[in-house]
């Protein structure tokens, strides 16, 4: 069985002219490892943390990789040496465990504007989905595909955010796996035709903060960069991490260019 550990990097606002995001990018990740080597990873990173922190009063409750880049918090308390080997302890353990990743970039303006449509008051409004519900969605489908091309079952979890939108995700998970499509509630209509069902992931998807998971915070670590790389166009990390993905589908950018349409 494989276990899909689910972040994501990137606030959800659209960008100008639409909103007052400072960002365009939005990125998904999914970090799935074998079942057995869940616990040997998280106690790994549970210890790796221990002991950063031995020396310091206050200590972190989980590992988050923005905040030891930037030394907010507790990570403040260490040095730039402390935190860089910290951050390589974790990438060290991505790549003994040797995951499958998988990620979903969104460009958000271009998402914007691929469902834009203009009100009878002249109000520019767009019917897409927003990144953070449409990000996961893409990674389950591409999970399910994975799992069924190495004839395995896996389960996904994911960190619990937004109370209202994880209801939705596992509602639609459980749509898909019923009749291959995502409906709304009250209308019913058919939002996100999948073409498939999910024969392979274990129920639906599960949600729980990220500081009581080691596996959401490797998945954060791995999300952190891939935002960084297309966010940015550094990627020094995510060349670490890079090898991983699933081929030749382990990322998907979306909208896709139109050459590629």
């Amino acid at each position: 069985m494989k276990i899909m550990f689910v972040d994501s990097s990137g606030n959800e606002g659209w960008p100008d002219p639409y909103g007052k995001s400072e960002t365009n990018i939005h990125v998904t990740v999914g970090l799935s490892m074998d079942a057995k080597a869940w616990l040997g990873a998280s106690v790994t990173l549970t210890g790796l943390l221990s002991r950063a922190f031995e020396s310091y009063d206050e200590k972190p409750t989980e590992f988050h990789h923005v905040d030891i880049v930037a030394g907010k918090g507790a990570y403040g308390q260490l040095t730039n040496r402390e935190r860089k080997r910290l951050t390589d302890g974790i990438f060290k353990i991505i790549e003994e465990i040797k995951p499958t990743l998988f990620a979903a970039v969104i460009h958000k303006k271009e998402h914007f504007e691929r469902y834009m449509y203009i009100t009878r008051s002249g109000k520019t409004r767009t019917r897409a989905l927003v990144a953070p519900i449409l990000g996961p969605l893409y990674l389950i489908n591409r999970f399910d595909k994975y799992l069924g091309r190495i004839d395995d079952i896996g389960l996904m979890i994911m960190d619990s955010e937004h109370k209202t939108r994880d209801k939705l995700k596992q509602l639609w998970t459980y749509q898909v796996m019923e009749d291959g499509g995502i409906r709304t509630p009250k209308t019913r209509e058919n939002l996100h035709f999948q073409q498939t069902h999910y024969l392979n992931i274990v129920e639906t998807c599960f949600f729980t903060p990220s500081e009581l998971s080691p596996g959401v915070q490797l998945a954060d670590a791995c999300c952190y960069v891939t935002f960084f790389k297309f966010n940015r166009g550094r990627g020094k990390r995510f060349k670490q991490i890079a090898p991983y993905f699933d081929q030749p589908y382990g990322i998907i950018e979306w909208p896709p260019d139109e050459a590629d349409d």
